[in-house]
């Protein structure tokens, strides 16, 4: 999964595994009807985010350090537009689903949060973010409603 922003949208692009998603069209709906739910946690150094899909048994975390140019990208275009983008790609799918979603609350969620995530990272931040992984903090919570689809979506494949 990876946060970026690019010319002021805020997007987070998920990959799904055939086993982490058998139906990605039921998934796609199911964000249509329901939204999602993103919780961005401050801890001192990183941003532990969290996204929630629909239909998912789990939550898809990273660790963000505000350092990395995407991070502050990211958070700088979704604080100021209070939208986030979701693209999420599956293997067995040609068609893409893209998503723009309202993501109220990210300013306040963020500001609340800023004085932690400014300090220095972590030395060891897979061990620390290990150690905070496993519950959602209420607090941190931004729900995104599907406002509609993106305007404009560049696609392109990364041999990795």
């Amino acid at each position: 999964m990876i946060y970026m922003g690019l010319a002021g949208r805020a997007s987070v692009l998920v990959s799904l595994a055939s086993d982490l998603c058998a139906d990605p069209q039921a998934l796609g709906g199911a964000v249509l009807d329901n939204g999602a739910s993103l919780y961005l946690d401050a801890h001192p150094g990183f941003l532990r985010a969290s996204l929630l899909l629909p239909s998912m048994e789990f939550d898809l975390d990273t660790a963000m350090v505000l350092g990395e140019g995407n991070v502050q990208e990211f958070l700088q275009s979704a604080y100021t537009t209070e939208t986030v983008e979701l693209h999420i790609f599956h293997p067995t799918e040609s068609s893409k689903l893209h998503f723009a979603c309202a993501a109220p609350g990210v300013r306040a969620v963020l500001d609340a949060g800023f004085d932690l995530i400014a300090r220095p990272a972590p030395a060891d931040l897979r061990a620390t973010f290990a150690a905070v992984n496993g519950t959602l903090n209420p607090s941190a919570l931004v729900p995104l409603r599907v406002i509609g689809r993106p305007a404009r979506v560049i696609e392109f494949e990364v041999e990795v």
